[in-house]
Order: C-alpha cells, then sequence, then structure tokens
C-alpha cells in the first residue's frame, strides 16, 4: 500500500499479508498508525529516515524504502519543445519576466477542516514581508487556486497579504487538471530561483527532490522527513510545535520570520543552480539507485518470508446442543489462556457451551487447538479492534443462550471437577429463588460454604467474603437477573 495508514479500516485488512509503504508525518508515530503497523500481518516500510526512526521508538521493526524520482528527466531544463515544434523557457511556460526574482510554491492544495498541513497561509505571508523590500519578486504558485478539493482558497489569502496579483502568479488551472508533463515541470523548476516549500509535516516531500535535481535551491522545515531531504545549498527553517488533536500528535508549523529570512538568503545568492545538490540526487534519489540499493533487497526479504498463518476472526464447533451454563472468556494477549483452556477442556460438558471474545485476534490458533475435542460448543472471535476489558466482560451477558452466565478470566484456572460441582449447585438452584453462585477457591474459609442470602447475610459469616466475590471468575449468575 503507499497511503496514510489510519485510513485502512475494515476486516479485510487482518485477512492478507500487507506490505504499507507508510507515510509518517508526526511526532511521535501517531497512535492510529501505530495499531496498524502492529498487525501480525503487516509489515511497515517507511519512506524517510525520519518515519523509521519513529516506528522504531514504538518497538516496531520495520523496512526502509525512500521515494525516489527520475533525475533523467528531473534535470536542468533550460527549454521544453512544444508539440507544434516552439521552444518554451520554464518562465515563459509561466507567464514571469526573465529578470524577475521567482519564488515557487507547488504542492497538492488539500486539507481536513481548517487545518492546511502544507502551510500555504505562513508561506504567503512571509512571501509578502519579503516582497516588501523586494520588488522584482514573483510568487509562483502551483497548485489549485480556490479550493475546490478541500483546500484553501487564495485568493483571500492573497488580498490579506495586500499582495497585488502582478506579484503573484498561478499555473493555468485547466492544464493542472488534465496534467502537465514531467518535462514541463522540469523546466518551471529549473526556471525558479528558490522552492519555497516548508510545511507541518511531510511523509516524504519528493517536490523537494525534483526542485534540487534541477539545481534550484529549497526552503524546507527542520522537521519530519523535510531535514534529511534538506541537500546542499538548502535551507531549514524552524518552527512552533502544534498538537494535532485528530492524530494525537505534533507537528510543527513554520516560522514566518525564519521563511523571510532564508528568502532574503536565497534573493543574496542570485540567480544560482546547485550543481552540488544536483549530484547528490542523483547519487542518494534516483529511481534506478532506489531500487537496485533499496527496493530488490526488502522485496527479496519480503518474499523469502514465510506467510503468516491467519488468525481466524471467528469460528464454531457448531455442536447443538441445550447448554444450562454459557462459559464466556473474555481475553486480550494473555499467555495464560492456554493454561485455562488446559483445565477447561477434559471438564466439558453437553450442560454447557464456551464463547471466547479476543480483543486482540491472537488466540484463535489456540482455542481451536486445545478445545478441538469439546463435547459442546465453543465459540470464538475476535473484535475488530481492542473494545477494552470492561466492554469486553459486558457483552459476555448478551452472548450465547445458557440460562446461567459464568465469565471467567484468561488468567485463572479452574479447579478439577469444578464444571461437575457448579452445575450440581444449579441444578439445585433451578427452581429457586436465587439468581448468583459464588464460587469459592480452595484456599477461601468455608464458613460461608453452602450459604443462602444476602451479601450482608453471607459477610455476617465471613466478612472478607463479599471483597471475594467481586472476582470476576468467582460468580456464575443467572441471565435473566443481570441489569
Amino acid at each position: 500500500t503507499l497511503y496514510d495508514t489510519w485510513t485502512f479500516q475494515g476486516p479485510r485488512w487482518d485477512q492478507m499479508p500487507v506490505a504499507s509503504w507508510v507515510p509518517i508525518d508526526h511526532m511521535p508515530t501517531p497512535p492510529a498508525v501505530e495499531a496498524f503497523c502492529r498487525k501480525p500481518n503487516v509489515t511497515p516500510i517507511a519512506m524517510s529516515k525520519f518515519g523509521r526512526e519513529q516506528l522504531q521508538r514504538k518497538g516496531i521493526a520495520c523496512e526502509y524504502v525512500p521515494h525516489a524520482i527520475e533525475t533523467s528527466v528531473f534535470k536542468p531544463t533550460p527549454k521544453i519543445q512544444q508539440d507544434d515544434g516552439k521552444w518554451l523557457t520554464g518562465r515563459e511556460i509561466m507567464g514571469v519576466p526573465e529578470d524577475a526574482f521567482v519564488v515557487l510554491i507547488a504542492n497538492a492544495n488539500k486539507s481536513g477542516g481548517n487545518v492546511h498541513r502544507k502551510a500555504f497561509p505562513e508561506q504567503v505571508l512571509a512571501f509578502s514581508i519579503f516582497a516588501q523590500q523586494h520588488p522584482d519578486a514573483v510568487l509562483f504558485i502551483h497548485s489549485e487556486q480556490f479550493g475546490a478539493m478541500g483546500g484553501l482558497a487564495f485568493d483571500p489569502l492573497i488580498a490579506a497579504c495586500g499582495l497585488s496579483r502582478d506579484q503573484v502568479k498561478f499555473v493555468n488551472q485547466y492544464q493542472l487538471r488534465m496534467g502537465i508533463p514531467q518535462e514541463a515541470m522540469a523546466a518551471i523548476y529549473t526556471a525558479a530561483d528558490v522552492l519555497l516549500s516548508p510545511t507541518y509535516g511531510e511523509g516524504f516531500g519528493i517536490t523537494v527532490l525534483e526542485a534540487m535535481a534541477t539545481g534550484t535551491p529549497v526552503i524546507v522545515s527542520d522537521f519530519t522527513a523535510q531535514s534529511e531531504l534538506a541537500g546542499p545549498d538548502a535551507i531549514k527553517v524552524g518552527g512552533q510545535p502544534w498538537w494535532d488533536a485528530a492524530q494525537m500528535a505534533w507537528w510543527s508549523i513554520p516560522s514566518v520570520p525564519e521563511m523571510v529570512d532564508a528568502l532574503r538568503q536565497a534573493y543574496d545568492r542570485g540567480q544560482v543552480r546547485s550543481e552540488e545538490a544536483i549530484r547528490w540526487v542523483q547519487s542518494e534519489y534516483d529511481a534506478d539507485v532506489v531500487f537496485d540499493r533499496d527496493w530488490r533487497p526488502v522485496l527479496d526479504r519480503l518474499i523469502e518470508r514465510e506467510p503468516q498463518a491467519e488468525a481466524p476472526r471467528a469460528f464454531c464447533n457448531d455442536k447443538q446442543t441445550d447448554p444450562l451454563i454459557t462459559i464466556y472468556i473474555p481475553t486480550w494477549k494473555r499467555p495464560e489462556l492456554a493454561a485455562l483452556l488446559d483445565s477447561l477442556a477434559p471438564q466439558l460438558c453437553p450442560e454447557v457451551e464456551v464463547i471466547v471474545s479476543d480483543n486482540d485476534g491472537s488466540a484463535g490458533p489456540l482455542v481451536r487447538e486445545r478445545l478441538k475435542n469439546a463435547p459442546c460448543r465453543v465459540d470464538y472471535s475476535r473484535r475488530e479492534s481492542n473494545i477494552g476489558g470492561d466492554a469486553n466482560i459486558l457483552r459476555g451477558f448478551a452472548q450465547g443462550s445458557g440460562e446461567w452466565v459464568w465469565i471467567i478470566g484468561d488468567d485463572d484456572v479452574l479447579a478439577p471437577d469444578a464444571i461437575r460441582r457448579v452445575l450440581s449447585a444449579l441444578d439445585d438452584m433451578h427452581y429457586g429463588a436465587q439468581d448468583r453462585l459464588i464460587l469459592l477457591s480452595k484456599s477461601a474459609p468455608k464458613s460461608a460454604a453452602t450459604a443462602i442470602g444476602s451479601l450482608a447475610d453471607i459477610a455476617a459469616k465471613d466478612a472478607g467474603l463479599p471483597m471475594a466475590a467481586t472476582l470476576i471468575t468467582a460468580n456464575v449468575c443467572r441471565r435473566e437477573a443481570v441489569d
């Protein structure tokens, strides 16, 4: 996959091997991204060194393969030839004077709500401040102009920053929608004096590489993947941490004053090409280099890896019985579950049914193996996500068909003959008014054994027993009496 992993929802994502080329543009890794990357069937492939570091900090093993570009296309391109044979410079494509100082913004204008990750407002404001002292500066914006794809409308922003339409040029909007050839983009990058691209956070940031591959200097944020993409002659700017409540992780709002200073530095350098930046991109991020250096070994490891048996999402042995007791076991990553199942298996009989509700999904093979010969109904299912211990316990009273519900903690072990003795006690209570059977461990005092009455009556016999009755496994409840 090549997409934000928090969008991957539904059971199918747990039912196949997934190699996820994952963008991480926050610090730390957002919880939803972390949860997906932790799935046993998922192999995360970080697309930046920053992303790899964030995953490793969470204890998640991952591969690393960066994005790449075709440096045979993105290279210094003074002119391109049109279909009619006419040659155009990048500045002719942009419609800007040859003697202007051209600042290029080239990012997608999309956002969720009012948060604009690409930092267009901060970038335009920084340019407007810079342009006050540099009247020959022109801002060329290669992006959607009107906010049609959920982004911002540039025109009000430009007006609020005091810029005239002579100072700001936009890519032809029809051509943008139809697709601009990469060779034309290389000419546009070449014709620009600097790419202005600090953002709140980047999973990678491929336009930065494209610009540097043509020799154009870049201004980027010193945050997330942009830090490692700041090659020779790049200028990095700092920012202010900003908490993204939706993702529950940090972004960084690029500093407007630092962007102004960076534009001044670029202006003072003059119209120069960075040959060192060109060579650096070619050696580190050319598509053929990345494929041979990074993709080949990763793909070989993925091919060689034994496919993991997919844990069943749900199964039932379909034994048709009329149980008196529903034994319900809520579980989540509990190694002790094996001991419980081993103590349970030899005691099972048609008068009970066993339901295992898994908050993780790893217990399916264990349940199937340990209870494969059960003479009663065995039902296993795993939740779509971890619903928490309390919610998993409470759902037990709505599962199964037994008159009585016995919820057993996944780290408990049944005493031999426990089920027979519980069935015997319930048989005695079948026509009585009692709606709860409290079980005592071997070590518990026997002063209240066989006592019938309220908790207050039982406490009168032994003051500690009401506390013992709060243990999950100690209670067998009549289903219809549970409120």
